[in-house]
C-alpha cells in the first residue's frame, strides 16, 4: 500500500473502531472531491453494518458531519448515499438524528432538492421521514409556502411511486405546514388549488390515489380546510368522481366530499 494514499490507509484501518474518528475527520475534508467522498461514504456504510459502531459514529457527531456534506454537495448520488447513511444510523440507534443534530432551513432546501431529483422510492421515503421530523423548524412564511408548493410539485411530477405510509407522511407534513400561522392565506389557497389541479388532468390511478391521500390528510386541518373551501374543493372532487373511470378512485373522491360536507356542517352548528 502506498503511504501517499491516506484515504486507502483509513479504509483499511476503519475495520477497527478506533479509526472511525479519523475516517470521519477525513471525510469532512473531502467536500470538494466527489470520487474520494463516494469511496469514503461507502466505507462508512460498511462500518455501520456493525451495530456497535453506530453509537461510536454518533458520539463523534457523525450525523452532523453527514448533514454538512449534504449541504455542500450538489451530487445526487452522494446526497442519496448520505440519506441512506442517516437512515441506517437513526433506524436502529437510541439517539435519533433529530435529537443529535440541530436542523435548520437548509434541511428543507436540501431534502426538497433530493425529492425533486431522485428516482429511488426508498430514498424519497427516508427524506420524507426526516422532513416530517423537522417540521417544527421555525421558518418564515414565504419559505413554508415554497416548501409546500414544491412538495405538491413532487407528487405532480410523480417520478417514483411512494408507499402508502410515505404518502400519508407527505400529507401530514403538508397539513402541518399549512397550519402554521406565518403561512400567508393567499399561499395556502395557492397550494390547495395546485393540489386540486392535479385531479383535473389525465393521470395514472396510482398518482390520483396519492393526490387523494394528500387531500384527505390536509382536510382534517382547519386552516387547510378553509383553503380547500376557497378553491371549491367539493365541486372539483365531485367532477373528478363523476368522470374518473376507476371505481375505487370514484368512491374515495365522493367519500372525501362527504367528509368535507360533514366538517362544514359541524363548523356552522
Amino acid at each position: 500500500m502506498s503511504s501517499a494514499d491516506p484515504l486507502e490507509t483509513l479504509l483499511v484501518q476503519s475495520s477497527h473502531s478506533g479509526a472511525i474518528g479519523p475516517l470521519l475527520r477525513h471525510l469532512s475534508q473531502l467536500k470538494d472531491d466527489d470520487a474520494a467522498l463516494r469511496a469514503g461514504l461507502h466505507t462508512l456504510s460498511l462500518i455501520i453494518t456493525n451495530s456497535p459502531n453506530k453509537s461510536i459514529i454518533i458520539s463523534f457527531k457523525g450525523q452532523q458531519m453527514l448533514f454538512d456534506i449534504l449541504y455542500s454537495t450538489k451530487d445526487l448520488e452522494i446526497q442519496e448515499d448520505i440519506v441512506q447513511l442517516l437512515w441506517d444510523l437513526e433506524s436502529t440507534s437510541e439517539v435519533t438524528t433529530c435529537k443529535d443534530c440541530v436542523p435548520d432551513v437548509k434541511c428543507f432546501y436540501a431534502f426538497l432538492s433530493i425529492l425533486e431529483r431522485t428516482r429511488r422510492p426508498a430514498i424519497a421515503s427516508h427524506v420524507i421521514h426526516f422532513m416530517y421530523g423537522f417540521r417544527h423548524i421555525p421558518c418564515p412564511g414565504h419559505i413554508l409556502a415554497e416548501g409546500a408548493r414544491r412538495l405538491v410539485g413532487v407528487v405532480g411530477a410523480y417520478r417514483y411511486h411512494l408507499p402508502d405510509a410515505a404518502q400519508y407522511t407527505v400529507g401530514l407534513l403538508l397539513a402541518a405546514m399549512l397550519d402554521e400561522p406565518v403561512m400567508p392565506e393567499h399561499d395556502e389557497h395557492a397550494v390547495a388549488d395546485q393540489l386540486l389541479h392535479l385531479l383535473a388532468a389525465p393521470r395514472s390511478s396510482a398518482q390520483c390515489q396519492a393526490v387523494l391521500t394528500l387531500l384527505s390528510c390536509i382536510s382534517a386541518n382547519t386552516r387547510a380546510r378553509a383553503a380547500l373551501s376557497h378553491c371549491s374543493a367539493r365541486t372539483k372532487l365531485l367532477q373528478f368522481g363523476q368522470t374518473v373511470g376507476d371505481a375505487r378512485l370514484r368512491a374515495r373522491a365522493l367519500s372525501l366530499v362527504k367528509v368535507l360536507n360533514k366538517q362544514e356542517l359541524v363548523l356552522h352548528t
